[in-house]
């Protein structure tokens, strides 16, 4: 576990070299292997999760508002229905759909994407009481679904 932590140092320190050239180099693994399992042995996440963490942790801290005013208007919640339905008061978000065939700009905008995004999340992991432990359920729910 020590090589692990050290790792993580000289990423840090060394912010200047990409990511998988740095474990590489540090690792003493060959140029041309797969970083996926070295990925996995740090418990790091793939760029694409990455990425989904990050869209993931600004809309919760949108609905805490610890997030900058200007994201509350890009996303918006469902209404509680008077009807005693399963996602009544589970912060579902609403996806503003429009009708198109293609994928377009906008399907990758923050305000389409996070809608999906959060409405996929268990609903125990939406609910997480601090941001340390919202951060620490959806890296572990993210790892899981792309490494096991």
């Amino acid at each position: 576990m020590e090589i692990a932590h050290y790792l993580t140092f000289l990423i840090i320190r060394f912010k200047s070299f990409s990511e998988c050239r740095m474990l590489l180099l540090v690792s003493s693994m060959p140029r041309y292997c797969h970083i996926t399992p070295l990925l996995f042995d740090l418990h790091w996440l793939l760029v694409k999760q990455r990425i989904i963490f990050k869209i993931l942790l600004l809309v919760y801290e949108v609905f805490h508002q610890l997030a900058p005013s200007d994201l509350d208007d890009l996303i918006s919640v469902m209404l509680c229905s008077s009807y005693n339905l399963r996602h009544n008061n589970y912060g579902v978000l609403l996806c503003h759909l429009l009708a198109h065939s293609k994928k377009t700009l906008r399907d990758h905008s923050f305000s389409c994407a996070a809608p999906k995004l959060w409405n996929i999340l268990p609903f125990g992991i939406r609910c997480s009481n601090s941001i340390v432990s919202f951060k620490s359920q959806l890296k572990t729910f993210l790892f899981e679904k792309v490494f096991y």
